[in-house]
Formats: structure tokens, sequence, C-alpha cells
């Protein structure tokens, strides 16, 4: 999304922001703002929600699995014993194929460029 906007003037991205984000907003279902409730989960962000449901379920992360099909999850991937690519864009194909990590490409769905 963040590649979609780059080099874009900043009104302009804050302009579109604001004309999109109440229809978003509109879209969600009331069961799902109870459940979605919280801070932005984003980069370490996700690693930090994912330590706390951890630590108060009592699971070890190094023996969870975690997917992702964007680098941006890179942190979130690392934080598990076992992270897996699936459908990866180029950055995080290029990192799991580094890094030994399983890659998943699953039928019908167009891998990014």
């Amino acid at each position: 999304i963040l590649g979609a906007v780059a080099g874009q003037p900043a009104a302009d991205v804050i302009a579109l922001g604001d004309a999109f984000i109440p229809k978003l907003k509109a879209a969600v279902l009331p069961e799902a703002r109870q459940l979605l409730a919280g801070p932005f989960c984003y980069k370490i962000g996700k690693v930090a929600e994912v330590e706390q449901l951890a630590g108060e379920r009592g699971y070890d992360l190094g023996r969870c699995s975690a997917y992702s099909d964007s680098i941006s999850d890179l942190p979130f991937l690392e934080a598990v014993g076992i992270p897996v690519a699936v459908n990866p864009d180029k950055a995080l194909r290029q990192h799991a194929a580094a890094h030994g990590w399983r890659v998943v490409e699953v039928a019908g769905r167009r891998t990014a460029a």
C-alpha cells in the first residue's frame, strides 16, 4: 500500500485517506469492530501483540508458525520458530530463500513481482 503512494505529495495522500477511511470503516461489520479494537498492528507492533498473546496463553513462540506475503511482516516472521512465506513479494521471497524458510505458492493467486 505504501509503495502505491510513494513519491506523492503528502496533501494528496492525506486527502485520499480522508475520502477512503470513512468508507472502509463503514464496511467493517459491527462484530469485527469489537474484535479488531486496539492499536494498529504493523511491523514491530505485530510482534508486541503476538508476544503478549503468547505470554497470556503460554505459547512458546519458538515452536509456533507464522505466515505472510510481505516483507513488512519480517519482524513478525522472525519472532516465531517456523516462518512461512506465502505468495511472497519479491523482497520476502529473497529473504526466505536466503534463510531457508518455506515458501508456499497458493494456486489461483498471483505473486508480486
